[in-house]
């Protein structure tokens, strides 16, 4: 049994809570961030070592394909030493619907690879077999030939067009298991992972966060570089008539809380509804997150929330009692047309000021806050009228092959034109809002 299940079984659930509420401010401290990335930086000049970075690629992974079609880009514009590793399946605690998560992921990246340059049409899904024939392709190749092939290559791949030598399985395994192992002591467990002095960036959505903190100490050998979605220049008026935006949420979801403001801005911009639809988070669902993918997704979103000047990094933990106290008031706040904002408010008190959410104190002064009654609102605390119109929402989301939050669902004219899954993808939602 595993360390954490054991506590559970121990100790109250109330103090787990605050355990995990502190180890949770932790790893969302920007400041206890800096001090480490400051102490690395002293080691390494220390030990005259360079700026190495490494990137994990998974053969079969579209992200990884994408990232690396950036791979000579980046270390012609910086002074690095890049390292790339072949690692196998994601991690097992990646996963927690794989079948869907591969289908989403191949279709995620056919819609934004033309935003970034690169020529995706034509892919499909490959066999094992020539999957199996690539990566033991990759395998014969050192590390100056990878870097040199590997954009190339990886493309080829997914069009079915690779063509290449092979090794013996037992050097195959080796290298896989090597590359597993440096990828679980970056305490990572995806592929597409860029690693560079303790911290890791996932794909094309992350590189620019990595290249700014190159450009800060200084390895930049010009001009800085950044890597954008061509994304195309708004018009001056926008035909969203009959459009509507659908927003899965989750109280559990740090991701969904720094999607807020930005989805709330985008409706004001194009005159759109947007209509909030709560689903039970993942742990209520059976589906477990082991702790080093709880923490990366908390320092990942600490540095999202820097970049977008959104509070966060104040935590207290919302699962249990907390999480569903606020959900069982969403259906009576929903009906009186604020949804919306009383989930926002929520979020910000867990995830940006620590306040107990499930307190009758915080919860009167949101709903006074929003002009409603509380006393009104308290008839429905505690009850489980909530969880039937939760599930359907969850069944909406699983149609659309997405199954965590924030997922997004945009509809014009009753006909749902995008289907996406992470505040990351916010700006295709703009993008297909202007071709209307």
């Amino acid at each position: 049994m595993k360390l954490e299940n054991v506590i559970d079984l121990i100790l109250p659930k109330s103090l787990v809570r605050r355990i995990r509420s502190f180890l949770m401010n932790q790893f969302a401290n920007l400041d206890i961030r800096d001090k480490k990335r400051q102490e690395f930086e002293s080691r390494r000049q220390a030990r005259v070592e360079p700026h190495k970075v490494l990137f994990f690629f998974q053969s079969n992974d579209p992200y990884s394909a994408l990232a690396a079609q950036f791979l000579h880009r980046i270390k012609t514009a910086y002074n690095i030493q890049l390292e790339i590793c072949l690692v196998g399946e994601e991690g097992y605690d990646a996963l927690p619907e794989p079948e869907m998560y591969r289908k989403y992921v191949f279709n995620d990246v056919q819609r934004i690879a033309p935003y970034y340059g690169v020529d995706f049409s034509g892919a499909h899904i490959p066999s094992l077999d020539k999957k199996n024939a690539f990566l033991s392709h990759l395998c014969t190749l050192n590390q100056h030939k990878l870097i040199s092939d590997l954009p190339e290559l990886s493309l080829k791949f997914w069009k079915g067009e690779f063509v290449g030598n092979s090794c013996s399985e037992n050097i195959v395994q080796n290298i896989l298991k090597e590359g597993n192992k440096k990828r679980d002591e970056c305490n990572h467990y995806l592929g597409g992972i860029f690693h560079y002095g303790g911290e890791n960036y996932w794909g094309v959505d992350r590189i620019n966060l990595l290249l700014e903190r190159l450009d800060n100490l200084g390895a930049n050998k010009a001009n800085s570089l950044r890597i954008h979605p061509a994304v195309s220049k708004s018009g001056a008026n926008y035909n969203t008539s009959n459009v509507k935006l659908e927003l899965f949420f989750s109280a559990n979801s740090p991701y969904t809380y720094l999607s807020f403001d930005r989805v709330r801005k985008l409706g004001e911009k194009y005159n759109i509804p947007v209509v909030v639809r709560p689903i039970k988070p993942m742990l209520m669902r059976g589906m477990g997150i082991s702790r080093r993918k709880g923490f990366y997704i908390l320092s990942d979103c600490a540095r999202i929330a820097e970049k977008l000047k959104i509070p966060f990094g104040k935590i207290r933990i919302a699962t249990g009692l907390p999480l569903t106290r606020i959900y069982s008031l969403f259906p009576y706040v929903d009906r009186k047309g604020k949804g919306f904002d009383y989930l926002h408010r929520c979020m910000k008190g867990a995830y940006a000021e620590a306040q107990d959410i499930s307190s009758k104190t915080f919860l009167r002064k949101v709903l006074i806050d929003l002009d409603l009654n509380p006393d009104e609102a308290f008839v429905h605390l505690d009850s489980k009228d909530w969880e039937s119109g939760f599930e359907k929402n969850r069944l909406a989301m699983y149609r659309v092959n997405c199954w965590g939050a924030p997922t997004f669902k945009l509809f014009h004219k009753r006909k749902n034109i995008l289907s996406t899954w992470g505040q990351d993808r916010i700006w295709l939602i703009e993008e297909e809002l202007k071709k209307l």
